[in-house]
């Protein structure tokens, strides 16, 4: 309060002046703290009551990361764009949720699933719980061709970044390489 009081043009038996609550309200807004600031006047006689009415920007106190095995806890975060002390904002759950499922794709994991959960855990602070279930890493066994009668099935495999697993080696399943490798294989014919 005595941050939002120091910022303020207008004050307590000053005439009222419409331009500097206006002043007043975008100081305000330049604070960063607040989503949403309206200035109410209540006539009292031959006085004015001067209001200003203010959203808090909800923060979030806690990041929880549950379930994840495969992958440390730093480098999930490093994917997440929101963090302790930022703002909170409803509309990026989607953003994360995609930013974790590519980078468990990424590390050869296409099965995951990612839940999002925000709580209220005082009156502008949030706790985000991801909720990350790995399911098993996804490997390519083998890479057969069905109906290749112009080229050789080892010559499309000789064109493909996808390779297929061997021992330990290889055979990360990866949507993009795959959807290249289509490409390479229509260029060809």
């Amino acid at each position: 309060e005595q941050l939002v009081r120091s910022k303020l043009e207008v004050q307590a038996g000053q005439v009222y002046n419409p331009r500097a609550v206006s002043r007043d309200i975008r100081r305000l807004y330049e604070l960063g703290f607040f989503t949403h600031i309206k200035a109410d006047v209540v006539e009292q006689g031959s006085k004015l009551d001067l209001t200003y009415i203010v959203t808090e920007k909800q923060v979030i106190e806690k990041v929880l990361i549950l379930g994840n095995k495969k992958i440390k806890d730093r480098r999930v975060l490093s994917t997440l764009s929101m963090r302790e002390g930022d703002p909170f904002i409803p509309e990026a759950y989607e953003e994360e949720r995609k930013a974790l499922l590519d980078l468990y794709e990424g590390k050869g994991f296409a099965n995951t699933t990612v839940d999002v959960v925000a709580e209220r855990v005082g009156p502008s602070r949030m706790r985000l719980t991801y909720s990350i279930n790995e399911g098993k890493k996804a490997k390519i066994r083998s890479i057969s061709f069905v109906g290749n009668d112009v080229l050789s099935g080892r010559k499309l495999r000789k064109l493909m970044a996808t390779k297929r697993a061997w021992w330990f080696l290889g055979g990360k399943y990866e949507e993009d390489k795959l959807e290249y490798d289509l490409q390479q294989i229509l260029d060809n014919y």
